[in-house]
């Protein structure tokens, strides 16, 4: 297969994109079936091979990508890693809006300088992050009481290097208020009291966590280096 490009976004604050698009782009190619439960990640592969001409079910995706059928969770990183089999080469920012995705259907990019010009100054990794950081502190200025605009804001800062401050944000997020589901697929809060040693709250939450999902890997893989931690500091 032609080694092709594609991108992850993750939605909710404004990126600016100055670049002519038609009043309309129909996508061809594009294969439709009723997701499986917890299938996102499967028939979002399914649908770009298919797009550029490979043929897969979202139940040979899933085969490949879960760890056991019905495992709940596969993330960006593993998605990425799973078309990259395939030849697409994956980006994966934040930030994004409709009008960067309206410009990447318009134009899609099948070479890196075509995604480097689309994303300009986002596509380095570090910058990606600082943007994020920005709109956070400005989106929880706006909306002090949003447990997912403190959330955004700590998992900016924490990839920034600041464990101990993005912990604090998360503390934030947490006692406003997100649903048990959210650890399921977001562990940037364990990974952040993991690094600033806050050990007893990561233990308190995968334990509340597990009774939902018992067999989540990554809730178990933090549980477990919590308690280990724990037991080493004989606290």
């Amino acid at each position: 297969m032609t080694r092709r490009w594609w991108l992850i976004l993750g939605a909710g604050w404004s990126w600016s994109v100055a670049s002519a698009q038609p009043a309309s782009v129909t996508l061809k190619n594009i294969r439709h079936d009723f997701q499986a439960l917890n299938n996102c990640a499967p028939v979002t592969a399914m649908t770009l091979l298919g797009y550029y001409g490979a043929s897969v079910t979202q139940a040979q995706a899933a085969a490949v990508m879960k760890d056991y059928p019905g495992d709940p969770q596969v993330t960006s990183l593993e998605l990425a890693s799973y078309l990259g089999r395939a030849g697409l080469q994956s980006v994966i920012r934040y930030a994004g809006d409709a009008e960067l995705l309206r410009s990447l259907v318009a134009f899609p990019p099948a070479r890196a300088g075509e995604v480097q010009r689309l994303l300009g100054s986002d596509y380095s990794a570090a910058a990606n992050w600082q943007h994020l950081r920005a709109h956070g502190e400005q989106d929880v200025k706006a909306r002090p009481r949003d447990p997912y605009a403190w959330w955004g804001l700590a998992k900016a800062t924490l990839r920034l290097g600041n464990a101990a401050l993005a912990s604090d944000y998360f503390e934030r997020a947490v006692n406003l208020g997100v649903p048990t589901m959210y650890y399921l697929y977001r562990k940037e809060a364990f990974e952040a009291w993991t690094q600033a040693g806050r050990h007893s709250r990561t233990l308190s939450v995968t334990q509340r966590a597990l009774q939902a999902f018992p067999r989540s890997k990554e809730l178990q893989y933090f549980r477990t280096l919590a308690g280990r931690a724990v037991g080493e500091s004989g606290g």
